[in-house]
């Protein structure tokens, strides 16, 4: 069974982003604090460049808070890359307590999760919570390196170059996290790496469904429910999942369709990364809840947990999915 429950008292005070030359030119540009042109951002190599992305994020979200670092209890962040490193080592350079989360895609509402809980508890006063991804870092480690030049198949989504932070605090804005629900491990019977949405759209389901479930709430609730990055793929199947329980899912977008113009810009599904989901709800969504479009926005990150070996072992994709609820304050 899914853990949910209530959280008090946990503000989103102030977001940091940084952006790749991709994402600066998709429809929510313009919401973005900071960008680059190449996905080295100045740097020596692409893993340089992500760490700065990340760093850049937290650096903006301070200044938005008008807060200095010493004030922070504690950084949560996650990416891609084997071991977490770029979270890591941008970490390192801080005078915070850290915790390295991994929940592929799904870190950034994982994280944000964690965050929610030793709030509520009044364990800490003031959190970031730092997600990024990289094209270039990922084609590395999941896929292949750019160098080859390897065709890719439509269902193939384009990896975010990004980096988005999130201060939690017990000072009141705008906005507010008020339920958390993590999800349950999934194994569908998907051995596909160029569709990760079709995977990830079961864990969605499953994490939706017991987050209804276990608040006694039905979409009717939200003004929105928005997924991470099932793309244009997993998007269709999500809401062929819930027809086939009777169910219409007419309130649902997805980060990996916002973030990018897919019949203009060259991403094949749309967008995925660890950056995808944060990106698009810390900005263009909470710009929307600030503004009294939405009042109450559940957001599922989902996240496709394979390994390069398990693929080789011909091991199927597990997948999970993590929701967190923002509301209009």
């Amino acid at each position: 069974m899914s853990f949910s429950c209530d959280v008090n008292n946990v503000y989103c005070t102030a977001v940091g982003t940084a952006v790749g030359r991709k994402e600066k030119e998709g429809p929510l540009g313009r919401y973005f604090d900071i960008f680059y042109s190449n996905d080295k951002c100045g740097e020596k190599n692409y893993e340089s460049g992500e760490i700065k992305l990340l760093s850049d994020a937290y650096a903006s979200c301070l200044k938005r808070a008008k807060i200095k670092r010493e004030a922070i209890d504690l950084f949560i962040a996650g990416d891609l890359n084997n071991q977490i490193a770029c979270s890591s080592k941008m970490a390192s350079s801080l005078d915070n307590s850290f915790i390295g989360v991994y929940g592929a895609c799904a870190t950034s509402m994982l994280g944000n999760a964690i965050g929610s809980l030793l709030l509520s508890a009044n364990y800490v006063d003031n959190v970031m919570v730092g997600s990024t991804s990289s094209f270039a870092t990922a084609e590395r480690q999941f896929r292949y390196p750019q160098e080859y030049g390897l065709p890719k198949r439509e269902s193939v989504t384009t990896t975010v170059t990004g980096s988005a932070v999130l201060l939690l605090s017990h000072k009141i804005s705008k906005v507010k996290i008020s339920k958390i629900t993590l999800g349950e491990v999934c194994s569908p019977s998907s051995y596909d790496t160029t569709d990760m949405g079709t995977p990830m759209a079961l864990a969605a389901y499953d994490t939706i469904l017991k987050h209804l479930k276990n608040n006694n709430e039905t979409f009717a609730d939200y003004d929105l429910i928005l997924t991470g990055d099932l793309s244009i793929v997993g998007s269709c199947m999500l809401k062929k999942l819930f027809l086939e329980t009777g169910l219409k899912l007419n309130n649902h977008a997805d980060c990996g369709e916002l973030i990018y113009n897919i019949k203009k810009q060259k991403v094949f599904s749309g967008g995925s990364g660890a950056a995808c989901c944060p990106l698009v709800t810390y900005t263009y969504i909470f710009d929307k809840i600030i503004r009294g479009v939405f009042k109450r926005v559940l957001v599922v990150a989902t996240g496709a947990l394979h390994a390069p070996i398990y693929v080789y072992q011909k091991k199927t994709i597990p997948t999970i999915a993590h929701a967190i609820v923002f509301e209009r304050n």
